[in-house]
């Protein structure tokens, strides 16, 4: 497996997902999608979980505040503009840490007060697994809302990618 593809991989999807999330109205972005909630409620997570990330991994980030509490409150004060830059600037960040070849563990709590100890690789691609599965419950929402839905299979990523090399021959 190679971290370089997982980091570009990382990106790229997201580059796909903010496009489609660009284009909807304020209406359709806002509104409550079954039990799923908003699209905007989604993109908020995602945001927060990668700024989480760098919290746990001490990185440095325009976007971080002392405390994770504060960190969220800032989040949420983003409009939605800004929400979606600083989600551009955290997935470069992640593909940053991801391509950074870290060693050692990250302390990491559960939900019951307990925590343990994990390999900084295995932290960070958990990162990389829980945006992939909000990606699924964004596609999901903008089902729901009859729009175009995000085509992020890692397959096409390789497929986009092997379209550019051969453009590049």
């Amino acid at each position: 497996m190679d971290s370089r593809h997982l980091a570009e991989y990382h990106v790229w999807a997201g580059e796909k997902t903010r496009k489609i999330i660009g284009m909807l109205s304020d209406e359709e972005y806002e509104k409550d999608i079954d039990i799923l909630g908003s699209i905007k409620e989604k993109t908020i997570h995602i945001v927060i979980a990668l700024l989480f990330c760098f919290l746990k991994m001490k990185a440095e980030f325009e976007y971080l505040e002392e405390g994770f509490r504060e960190t969220i409150n800032k989040t949420y004060s983003l409009s939605r503009e800004e929400l979606i830059q600083c989600w551009k600037m955290a997935d470069n960040k992640f593909e940053e840490l991801i391509l950074e070849k870290r060693s050692g563990t990250v302390t990491h709590s559960i939900n019951d007060g307990e925590s343990f100890c994990l390999q900084v690789d295995d932290f960070l691609l958990h990162y990389l697994f829980h945006t992939i599965y909000h990606r699924g419950q964004l596609n999901f929402c903008l089902k729901a809302l009859e729009k175009p839905r995000i085509d992020s299979d890692y397959l096409f990523y390789f497929a986009e990618l092997d379209k550019k090399l051969q453009m590049t021959e």
